[in-house]
């Protein structure tokens, strides 16, 4: 048969081959958790462009700032999508 350092040896690369497969498979996970998240922020915050009490500048300054801050989370999705594809 083989001898028993390279059946060792072979057990360990074996080894080390499904546990970085799961560590590849739990960071897709992790970061379809991170995209809908950004995604769901973004949702929010266009949500709170519009403050019904606020009016004049008021209104206009919350309104950029909240389209400003979905924007950016806008802008991650699109690039950690493009950099994960």
């Amino acid at each position: 048969m083989y001898p028993t350092g390279l059946h060792v040896e072979y057990c360990q690369s074996y080894s080390q081959l499904h546990h970085w497969r799961e560590e590849i498979r739990l960071l897709r996970v992790e970061m379809a958790c991170c995209l809908l998240t950004l995604e769901h922020q973004a949702n929010w915050w266009e949500s709170c462009a519009v403050i019904p009490q606020f009016q004049g500048e008021h209104a206009a300054g919350a309104a950029a700032y909240a389209h400003k801050q979905a924007a950016v989370r806008q802008l991650i999705f699109i690039w950690t999508g493009q950099c994960i594809s």
